[in-house]
């Protein structure tokens, strides 16, 4: 099962437009993680702003890997923050010895979790959507046309990907792009 989940197919890759018209210019924007748990917000809310150009798209890849790593960052940044104020209180009473004592055992149980977590699983899907990006791309889907990439964390490896995939093909049809 775990390997199953880490290099299976792509489940889900489409394109949302973001604005009304179709213009000469064309950018898709790829989110990197999911806060909301609704996935059409989540896709789009990060590039409402955005105004690279008049014709936009959203790239929606994996919302289910993208959710688990957005909670995953939530947790970790609140709970971090937890366990950090739980040690130095501990520090100044008589459970520091047993503290100490538990703490290498603890980080050993929490590598166990680096077979299958959402941000190696994620990394690899990248990967796969950037190589299914670029073929997009080549087969202009988009039409003749220049187009635009911009992406943050995980989405900025997916257009790390295409970029790879579309050097390779000798594709030669991006104008501008932001990780």
């Amino acid at each position: 099962y775990k390997m199953k989940r880490r290099l299976g197919e792509i489940e889900q890759f489409e394109f949302e437009k973001l604005t009304d018209g179709d213009h000469l210019h064309l950018t898709i924007a790829i989110s990197g993680w999911l806060e909301e748990p609704d996935q059409e917000k989540g896709f789009k809310e990060p590039w409402r702003t955005m105004r690279l150009s008049r014709e936009r798209y959203c790239l929606k890849w994996e919302p289910k890997y993208l959710r688990e790593v957005g909670s995953g960052i939530t947790s970790l940044v609140t709970s971090g923050a937890i366990s950090l104020a739980t040690q130095e209180a501990l520090k100044f009473t008589i459970l520091q010895g047993i503290m100490s004592a538990i703490a290498w055992p603890m980080s050993v149980l929490k590598l166990g979790y680096l077979i299958d977590n959402p941000w190696g699983v994620c990394a690899r899907r990248a990967a796969e959507v950037g190589k299914q990006l670029a073929r997009v791309l080549v087969e202009r889907e988009q039409g003749c046309r220049p187009v635009s990439l911009i992406g943050f964390s995980f989405g900025a490896r997916v257009i790390f990907h295409c970029l790879k995939a579309l050097a390779k093909m000798k594709g030669r049809l991006l104008t501008f792009i932001v990780l």
